[in-house]
């Protein structure tokens, strides 16, 4: 493509992540949902426009690199939603702005802006409801106690850090309820998603770099 009609593309690109970004980052913050509308229309039109400025793999911005960044977006949440981490859509959401953004690097470096972010957001939220120090505690208590994923022949998997079991016969004390402000913590991920987006971009900025937007 022309540079003319390929750096309207590109515009038009940044212009629907920003969109995506801000409106996904509302709908989670007020409604603790991401429109799988706009989570599909992101993706196609990162992948249409990926396409239209470098073919499938004519450029450093094209279908191919548009394809395998929201990929390696879904991936990275689709794992901590299949840890119960996140939402569904948060997961689609980081697929679109992959695609939108077709570039490796600034897709690592948006999600590594959306985790700090999402952890930050998760501190002032336990910290508003007067539960981050039981919070912290509770991760902590789970980070610690895990199994091997082999057991040894024969015989049950080694536990750490865990409590004995106890004897036969013997009831199993109750497990203290979790605090409500825990249990029912909802970080907006969606906005993390956002800040993320932007953190890129500012590096990208103090770099001197370009914007994938607007490679050539």
């Amino acid at each position: 493509m022309p540079p003319g009609p390929a750096a309207a593309v590109g515009w038009f690109q940044a212009v629907a992540a920003f969109l995506v970004a801000v409106w996904a980052a509302a709908t989670d913050i007020t409604r603790r949902k991401i429109a799988d509308g706009l989570c599909l229309g992101g993706l196609l039109a990162g992948w249409a426009g990926s396409y239209a400025r470098g073919g499938w793999a004519a450029g450093p911005v094209c279908l191919k690199t548009s394809l395998l960044c929201a990929c390696f977006c879904f991936g990275v949440f689709a794992a901590y939603f299949l840890a119960g981490a996140v939402a569904a859509g948060d997961a689609k959401l980081a697929a679109a702005l992959g695609a939108l953004a077709a570039d490796l690097w600034f897709v690592a470096w948006m999600l590594a802006g959306a985790a700090v972010a999402g952890a930050l957001m998760a501190v002032v939220l336990l910290w508003r409801r007067g539960g981050l120090w039981r919070g912290l505690g509770r991760g902590l208590r789970q980070s610690i106690r895990w199994r091997y994923d082999r057991p040894p022949p024969g015989g049950r998997p080694p536990r750490l850090l865990a409590p004995a079991e106890p004897p036969s016969g013997a009831t199993e004390p109750e497990k203290p309820p979790v605090p409500q402000e825990v249990e029912s913590l909802h970080v907006p991920y969606g906005a993390a998603l956002a800040a993320g987006l932007g953190l890129a971009a500012l590096e990208y900025w103090r770099r001197g770099q370009a914007l994938p937007f607007f490679m050539n």
